[in-house]
């Protein structure tokens, strides 16, 4: 399907997390996508409308999958189908049970989830994948953590916009988080006020 790897980079020519056709492996084994001759597909939907598409072909639960998906270049170039094998590792946990992880097609490090972008899949690391908190500016950081605080409290984000206490917390609890977001909206009034200082 169109789409995959579609999307503009950040201003360090590296991909944001998630303009990736991201793939976990605890979701991937919680599927059942493991199982010797298990075929599943897994679906992207892009801002722009497009959707992306990958089949994943289980080949046993200690030996991984091979991806099959459609490469559509940014360029606009001639479309190739790729078939990657990812294998796969497990790690016993300090509780009990196993934990599953990717074992990166690139570099062979243990990764918990794998990243597609141009045409290949890879760790984050050897796909210099980056957060999308790294292309914000200081302001941006600012406003990102006064809405997840209005959210946290019921609330819609923006400005001045106070949420009420949500039924069932407790006084004490609202009051921290309330008091929190005081300050993060100060801060960025401080903020307006040092960056557009003399043009009003």
């Amino acid at each position: 399907m169109g789409g995959y790897g579609s999307g503009g980079r950040n201003w360090t020519g590296r991909p944001l997390d998630w303009q990736t056709t991201a793939l976990a492996a605890n979701d991937v084994a919680k599927a059942g996508a493991l199982e010797d001759g298990a075929v599943h597909s897994w679906w992207w939907r892009w801002s722009n409308g497009q959707e992306s598409s990958i089949k994943t072909h289980g080949r046993g639960r200690h030996q991984g999958v091979v991806l099959d998906y459609t490469h559509y270049p940014l360029n606009g170039g001639e479309t190739r189908q790729v078939w990657t094998h990812v294998a796969v590792d497990w790690t016993p946990c300090h509780f009990g049970g196993f934990r599953v992880w990717w074992l990166c097609p690139t570099c062979g490090r243990r990764c918990l989830k794998i990243y597609g972008w141009g045409g290949r899949h890879a760790c984050r690391v050897c796909q210099r994948v980056a957060y999308a908190t790294q292309r914000e500016t200081p302001e941006d950081r600012i406003q990102t953590r006064a809405n997840k605080l209005r959210k946290r409290l019921g609330g819609e984000p923006g400005v001045e916009m106070m949420p009420r206490k949500p039924k069932g917390m407790h006084w004490r609890t609202f009051e921290r988080h309330y008091a929190e977001l005081l300050a993060a909206d100060d801060a960025f009034y401080r903020w307006v006020e040092v960056r557009f200082a003399g043009l009003w």
